[in-house]
């Protein structure tokens, strides 16, 4: 028996005593209703002490849920389309940077929130969601008071009577702006890599573990011969016009990918698409993954033909110099003899 229920068996047993007067007057008729009356208090007391259990209940239930959506960032609203009227949850609000007690919750008020670039987007979606009875999800911007902008995720389904007519709507808002900042500053970096790897003066390649181009820049396709950088994608050195040396880079690939340690500087020849061939100077390092896991090479090369040419043709031309210089210094040699031998019958001096 609960506490409240002792209570009252001990308050009836306390007057419906023998020893109180009222008994003692009232006689048989106390005893005959003192026990159907004790069953009642008992019973309503129990009613009570339930009641007031299952309202504290409700309120740590609710106090759960809402320190569950405020360390999701998820809010939760409902809209009464009988009566325009909309709830909102307390993370909604802190999630709208609003006071509760001041904003006139409606659907008018919601839209007046939403950045004023994504108010008809979000608006249509909802109505088309509405008139086709099928749930959505859009992520939009709000605009703030000071102007910060802040992006939410919503969804949305709506429900029905028996004759099709939209009675409520039920859905959630969690704030995403963290997301959608890491992912702007993480396509920023991606545009601002490939904007350099696109301009940069040098051929610029990198592959996976088998050799497989992954992808490369325009200055390096050409060189392969494709008209973009996707038409590489996939292929192994042997399927491109330097088949002929598609041994050679694939053996460096592998020790490097295999040592991890780079490889720099070094001269290699490579096979045109008209056939010449060209030499170039290249590097290749190796990939790692977020474990530190070796997952392919990053290459890259310029083309130092015209510096070979110019090495060779210097290297030549002194060569050639130093046997003029020999040769002359021989013929001075000879005559420094002839000048200074006074048994030389053919010295000019005699």
């Amino acid at each position: 028996m609960s506490y409240g229920g002792a209570l009252a068996c001990l308050l009836l047993l306390t007057l419906w005593s023998p020893a109180n007067p009222v008994v003692q007057r009232l006689g048989w008729l106390a005893g005959l209703t003192a026990l159907p009356l004790l069953g009642w208090l008992a019973w309503k007391t129990r009613d009570i002490t339930e009641h007031k259990r299952a309202e504290e209940e409700l309120r740590t239930s609710e106090a759960r849920l809402n320190e569950a959506q405020r360390l999701a960032h998820l809010g939760s609203w409902e809209l009464d389309l009988t009566r325009d009227a909309l709830f909102w949850s307390d993370e909604i609000y802190r999630i709208f940077e609003i006071d509760s007690v001041h904003f006139g919750a409606s659907y008018e008020a919601f839209l007046n929130l939403v950045h004023p670039e994504d108010r008809a987007t979000v608006n249509a979606a909802y109505l088309d969601s509405v008139k086709s009875k099928t749930p959505y999800e859009i992520t939009h911007r709000l605009l703030m008071s000071d102007g910060r902008i802040k992006y939410v995720h919503e969804r949305c389904e709506t429900f029905y009577d028996d004759n099709g007519v939209p009675l409520r709507s039920i859905g959630t808002v969690q704030d995403v702006t963290e997301r959608k900042t890491a992912e702007q500053r993480l396509w920023d970096s991606h545009h601002l890599l490939q904007s350099i790897i696109r301009t940069a003066p040098v051929r610029v390649f990198w592959k996976d573990r088998d050799s497989r181009y992954l992808g490369c820049n325009q200055l390096f396709a050409g060189d392969a011969g494709q008209a973009s950088p996707e038409d590489l994608v996939g292929k192994d050195d042997f399927q491109l016009v330097w088949k002929e040396q598609a041994a050679l880079y694939r053996a460096d690939d592998r020790r490097v990918m295999e040592s991890g340690v780079p490889k720099l500087d070094f001269e290699e020849p490579q096979t045109t698409p008209d056939g010449c061939l060209i030499w170039l100077r290249t590097s290749k390092v190796p990939l790692h993954n977020e474990a530190g896991e070796v997952i392919g090479i990053l290459g890259v090369y310029e083309d130092v033909t015209e510096r070979k040419r110019a090495e060779e043709a210097l290297r030549q031309s002194v060569e050639r110099f130093e046997m003029v210089v020999r040769g002359s210094l021989d013929g001075l040699w000879d005559a420094s003899v002839n000048v200074h031998d006074p048994l030389n019958p053919d010295n000019p001096i005699y």
